[in-house]
């Protein structure tokens, strides 16, 4: 990790090309046509990682910490938002030689 840019949005942006130097600053822009058709973002608040900690638990039995909470959410966001034939999604921490791309 570079503590530089200690949040994930400098190693995410990275694989769309970006390049920074070690002042934090960006020499070269990442391909953002590409980041807007890939990426999927949302919003949740402390609020509805409330809701949907209690949801997940009335509804399954599992108990989601506030972090499982927020993805799920999201994942829900995400559903309701793209359209059936552009989804795919790929959850889990792995090292990036062990992900594939898929087209």
């Amino acid at each position: 990790m570079n503590v530089g840019h200690a949040s994930n949005l400098a190693r995410l942006v990275a694989v769309y090309g970006d390049a920074w130097t070690k002042r934090a600053a960006s020499i070269q822009a990442p391909d953002l046509a590409a980041m807007r058709r890939d990426l999927f973002s949302s919003s949740v608040s402390d609020e509805r990682t409330r809701e949907t900690i209690q949801e997940v638990w009335t509804k399954y039995q599992l108990l989601l910490e506030p972090h499982g909470a927020v993805a799920w959410r999201g994942y829900l966001d995400w559903l309701a938002a793209e359209a059936p034939e552009k989804r795919r999604s790929d959850f889990g921490n792995r090292k990036p030689g062990e992900v594939s791309r898929r087209n």
